[in-house]
């Protein structure tokens, strides 16, 4: 099945109509993604049925006409004792374990109880995002 593309419709001149046009776009995007989020959820149901049919088979593979639906699996960590795995690291060197990411909220608590002074080994970057609300409600 193809799916058919509407073609964009144009770029109004206007600041107020390129307001509205965003807003129409922005609930385009919702009514899709209150679609994906059924479709999401049929896939995972039909997706469970897949993977209990396999195993009930003993099999790893199974097929359709148009398809071919394979289990594979992977090690992920979880993290039990955060004290004994940081530990553990820091005996063993193992800090490429470690998935850094500074969070932004508290960073920012901070930056404002410091009056401005810089935290080591990090920098701020303004991040501008447009929001947009509807004008009935």
């Amino acid at each position: 099945m193809v799916a058919r593309t509407r073609r964009a419709p144009a770029i109004p001149k206007t600041l107020g109509a390129r307001i509205d046009l965003l807003r129409k776009i922005r609930d385009e995007k919702r009514t899709l993604s209150e679609q994906l989020k059924a479709v999401d959820k049929r896939y995972a149901e039909i997706e469970a049925l897949v993977m209990t049919s396999l195993d009930q088979a003993d099999v790893r593979l199974g097929e359709g006409r148009s398809a071919v639906a394979s289990i594979t699996e992977t090690i992920q960590p979880q993290v039990d004792d955060w004290d004994a795995i940081h530990k553990w690291i820091k005996t063993n060197s193992a800090q490429y374990l470690y998935y850094w990411r500074i969070n932004a909220v508290p960073f920012r608590e901070l930056l404002e109880s410091r009056r401005g002074r810089k935290i080591p080994g990090l920098s701020s970057v303004t991040v501008r995002k447009l929001n947009l609300r509807n004008k009935d409600t």
